[in-house]
Formats: structure tokens, C-alpha cells, sequence
């Protein structure tokens, strides 16, 4: 029977009534989900272009024979080395891999560095480049340096 003033939910202190969509864990880590995807969505490209960076920055880490040990700005990168290749005297091999893994998966997902990377000049620029490096000792050598 249905009359005024009664309803179908069950009472405010019943083991149904105990969990609403707002105080389940699931809504909660939606909800950090969505902000946080929000976020990345808005700052797409300056986290792009930072990351970009940031991989450079890595990339050009100065080889351990030529003072990356005691380089400014490298010290702490050369000290979160692991033990292993730093005994065997192999920084680098450690973050190169890290810095190319890094521009690439950026490259990837930044619209504008890949515009960069795929305009008509790059590409004929890719094009000649392993021409250029054959060239480019004996080019040197006729110079005189």
C-alpha cells in the first residue's frame, strides 16, 4: 500500500541504506581519477614540453670519463645511479636509456612537438642525414680542422 508519505527506499539507518555511491571506495578513486585526468587533459602541453625538456636535460648528462661525477645540475643524477654501474664505471648506460624512452613516449603524446618532428623540413631533413654523416668527417678534414 502505498500512501502518503511512504516511499520504497528502506529507513536512514538500515545496512541498505549504509553505503551510498558517495562513500564507496570505487566513487572515491573515480573521483581522484577524473581530477586527475582533468588536470593532465588541461596541462597537456606544458607537461609536454617540460617532460621534452626534462628528457633532454637527461640525454645530455656528460659521460663519466669527462667529469659527470662533479658536472653542477648531474651530481645527484650520478649519485641515484645503481651500485652495479657505477662499479663497473657505466653511468651512462644507465640514464641514456631513461631520457630516449622519455622524449619518445613525450614526442608521442605532445600534438605540438610532433608537428616539429613531422613538417616537410624534418622529414627531408631525415632524409639526408645519414648522407650528411658520411660526408661530414672529409667536409672537416678539407677545412683544415
Amino acid at each position: 500500500m502505498s500512501g502518503i508519505g511512504s516511499s520504497n527506499a528502506p529507513p536512514a539507518g538500515s545496512a541498505d541504506n549504509m553505503h551510498t555511491s558517495s562513500d564507496s571506495p570505487l566513487a572515491t578513486v573515480s573521483a581522484i581519477y577524473n581530477h586527475a585526468h582533468r588536470f593532465v587533459v588541461r596541462y597537456q602541453l606544458v607537461i609536454g614540453i617540460l617532460s621534452f625538456v626534462a628528457s633532454l636535460w637527461i640525454l645530455s648528462l656528460p659521460e663519466a670519463v669527462r667529469g659527470a661525477v662533479g658536472t653542477p645540475g648531474f651530481i645527484t643524477m650520478v649519485q641515484m645511479v645503481p651500485k652495479h654501474h657505477k662499479d663497473s664505471g657505466k653511468v651512462d648506460y644507465f640514464w641514456v636509456p631513461i631520457g630516449a624512452a622519455l622524449a619518445v613516449l613525450t614526442v608521442d603524446r605532445t600534438p605540438l612537438l610532433q608537428r616539429l618532428f613531422t613538417n616537410r623540413f624534418a622529414q627531408y631533413m631525415g632524409k639526408i642525414s645519414y648522407s650528411l654523416y658520411l660526408v661530414h668527417g672529409s667536409i672537416i678534414f678539407s677545412v683544415g680542422h
